[in-house]
């Protein structure tokens, strides 16, 4: 177990707005706001299709299914973390088809507006370390 520990610094609100890619949009919020360590702490609304994979297998490294689909789609819930200045969230959404969930990739575009919250980290150092089992630990410094 790792613990790290935090105090929560300043909060942001950014609009994706319509045509926009959430995740383009997100990753340059965090550059132009300089957070090298935060959390994505929700974000909702109305998607213009959706591109998400999730983990199917206990290999290393493990196989993934892609959702890729087109029309509207809502983002029910949105969260993440901020890491040496680089996004990754988690999504939830749904259609009149069925909810879907997995790892935000390029391709997931605003339709009318994506609401989100983001939220600096105060405290520890937050690092990725090569993980002799494959891929990376998160660790604090």
């Amino acid at each position: 177990m790792r613990i790290g520990k935090f105090n929560l610094g300043k909060v942001y609100f950014v609009t994706v707005e319509r045509g926009e890619d959430l995740l383009a949009v997100m990753q340059k919020a965090v550059e132009e706001l300089k957070i090298r360590q935060g959390v994505v702490l929700c974000g909702i609304g109305v998607q213009e299709g959706c591109n998400l994979y999730e983990v199917i297998s206990m290999d290393t490294p493990p196989q993934k299914h892609w959702e890729k689909m087109g029309g509207a789609v809502e983002l029910v819930a949105v969260n993440g973390n901020i890491i040496e200045g680089a996004i990754h969230m988690h999504a939830v959404v749904s259609t009149d088809k069925g909810v879907w969930a997995g790892h935000v990739e390029p391709g997931n575009k605003s339709y009318i507006t994506l609401q989100m919250i983001i939220a600096e980290l105060d405290g520890d150092t937050i690092v990725r370390k090569p993980n002799p089992a494959g891929g990376q630990v998160i660790d604090f410094e």
